[in-house]
């Protein structure tokens, strides 16, 4: 049996234990970051997309180039200070 009124000594790492640290948050909000930005993605890709050829299939095929070009630029620029971040 415990005995009443004894006083257990928290130690720091038991204090620590349940604190997430500054890492773990910053990974936390970049991977919530990049859920956001894929499901945007997924949604200009399956929804607005194939809407934007104004002459229909005719120029898709250009369309989709010139908005692969801007969306790699986009991201490789996002990515790069990421990157050198890290």
């Amino acid at each position: 049996m415990k005995e009443q009124g004894k006083k257990t000594k928290n130690t720091k790492k038991d204090i620590n234990k349940g604190r997430m640290n500054k890492q773990d948050k910053w990974i936390s909000n970049v991977n919530i970051y990049a859920k956001i930005v894929t499901y945007i993605y997924l949604f200009l890709m399956i929804i607005v997309f194939p809407f934007y050829a104004p002459q229909g299939y005719v120029d898709i095929g250009m369309n989709k180039y010139y908005f692969f070009r801007m969306a790699g630029a986009i991201c490789f620029s996002i990515l790069v200070p990421a990157v050198l971040y890290l």
